[in-house]
Order: C-alpha cells, then structure tokens, then sequence
C-alpha cells in the first residue's frame, strides 16, 4: 500500500519530461520480467507469464506513442511514432509465435531511446521545460507496471 502511494506521489509531482522517463523504464522493466518468464520451464507459467509482461510493455509504448506532439516534433515525433508502431507489431508477433528475440530487440530500442531522452532532460536547464498540452483522457495508466 505505501508503495503504491509512493508512486501516486512520484508521478503527480513529475513533470511532462520524467513522465517520458517513467513510461521508458516502466516498459523496460515489464519487458525484462517478459525475458525471465521464457525461461521458466513450466509451459503454462512461461506462456502467462510472457503474455501478461508483453501486454503490460505494449500498453506503455502505447502511452509512450500517445504522448508524442506530431505537431510541434515533426518529422522527428513521425519517425518515432513509426518506430513505436513497429514495437507493437513486434511484441505482438513475440507473445502470439512465443519468440524470444523480438522481444530483446525491442528492449534494446526502448533501452537506447531512455537513454537519449535521460541526456536530453540532462542537458536542459531546469524549467526551461516544455509545456504540457492538456488532453482529455479517458482511462488512466498505472505505472506500477
């Protein structure tokens, strides 16, 4: 229960960057616990276990591909958003033919797009920021992961 508060509190006082931050290393997370159940020698644990890790990571790129602002980041937030697309579909044939290497590729892409958005945030001075854009949202995401 406190830990779950803790978090609550963590993602009410992030801001718009560290949110970024907090969906990369939430799916990273997901996607390695996704790697250490193909290797549980239960067939049933190993196909639960990589099926509920899988769906929790596309459900993070895809809150990762909703954040993107096409509008202000051009062809940069397309490209992006293309390469999220292409995520999915990976993780998606992954869970579906049981397949163990699409899975590292796409920890290894979230892995270096973290990367570069912990050096972007790095490299900004501290309130310089960009403003959110407010959205409605029907649903609520849960970083707990």
């Amino acid at each position: 229960m406190i830990g779950l508060q803790y978090e609550s509190q963590k993602v009410l006082s992030a801001s718009p960057m560290e949110l970024i931050l907090m969906l990369y290393d939430g799916c990273l997370r997901s996607l390695s616990w996704a790697l250490d159940a193909f290797d549980d020698i239960d067939d049933l644990k190993r196909m639960q276990g990589v099926n509920k890790h899988l769906l929790q990571a596309q459900n993070y790129i895809t809150e990762l591909a909703c954040s993107l602002d096409v509008e202000r980041g051009g062809e940069m937030a397309i490209q992006i958003e293309r390469l999220y697309s292409f995520m999915l579909q990976h993780l998606i044939e992954a869970n579906t033919q049981g397949q163990r290497r699409p899975v590292e590729d796409v920890h290894r892409m979230i892995s270096e797009l973290r990367d570069g958005w912990a050096q972007a945030m790095e490299s900004m001075p501290r309130g310089q920021e960009p403003e959110p854009i407010p959205v409605e949202r029907t649903s609520s995401f849960n970083f707990s992961g």
